[in-house]
């Protein structure tokens, strides 16, 4: 497989690398995956070809595999075609009639206060520029108090909250493998981080990652 030429770039601040395209081989699937995987940082999959005609590379289950943990489009890598790649930007970034409604920071903010059936807090607008919502301290403290994300709120960035959600969902994940596998002891400490959130206000996040240390060093000494 072809490897890519790097591009150094060096400044008075800032150092880094990238493979550009036009130093890469984009004209056979070999090369828009070595180029991929250079860009991207991450290790190629075994390649295998085709035993009647040497020169076609087979679609195995190891490659589908890894286009699709790793979002390669199936119709660039093979045949170059853009088509695809374009059509999923455009799903996720075009503007539909519902996201519309959400372009304005005061619009978004009176969309939370009517998801959660609570009072939207007052919004000041910068004098110079009416379209601007003022980040107020009773703004923010609001956000704040509702957890409401501040990117979407004021950049229309969903990552933040996409990135909240899979965290909590893998802490969730891990906490129900830990709860099966706890013993007498496990059970003791956890009952000690909640009484820790409830009598003495320690943050539930807090009190868990304690927890977790404590079962992590009761199973290690025990396993000695």
């Amino acid at each position: 497989m072809t490897n890519p030429k790097p591009t150094h770039v060096e400044t008075p601040g800032l150092s880094y690398t990238f493979y550009s395209e036009d130093d890469a081989d984009m004209t056979t699937p070999e090369g828009r995956l070595a180029w991929f995987c250079a860009h991207f940082e991450i290790d190629a999959p075994a390649l295998a070809y085709d035993p009647d005609e040497p020169d076609e590379l087979l679609l195995t289950d190891e490659l589908l595999g890894f286009c699709g943990r790793e979002g390669l489009n199936l119709d660039w890598l093979f045949s170059g075609y853009v088509g695809g790649p374009l059509a999923v930007y455009r799903e996720k970034h075009r503007i539909t009639p519902d996201a519309d409604k959400w372009l304005s920071c005061e619009q978004r903010i009176a969309q939370l206060a009517e998801w959660f059936e609570i009072d939207a807090p007052n919004i000041q607008h910068d004098p110079e520029e009416p379209g601007v919502v003022l980040a107020t301290e009773e703004l923010l403290t609001w956000l704040k108090n509702e957890g409401a994300c501040m990117n979407w709120v004021f950049a229309n960035d969903l990552r933040t909250m996409a990135l909240t959600y899979r965290k909590d969902r893998i802490r969730e994940q891990e906490d129900v493998k830990t709860l099966t596998r706890m013993d007498e002891v496990e059970k003791n400490l956890l009952v000690l981080a909640l009484r820790a959130r409830l009598e003495q206000g320690v943050p539930l996040d807090q009190a868990l990652d304690a927890f977790a240390v404590a079962v992590k060093e009761h199973r290690a000494n025990k396993a000695a």
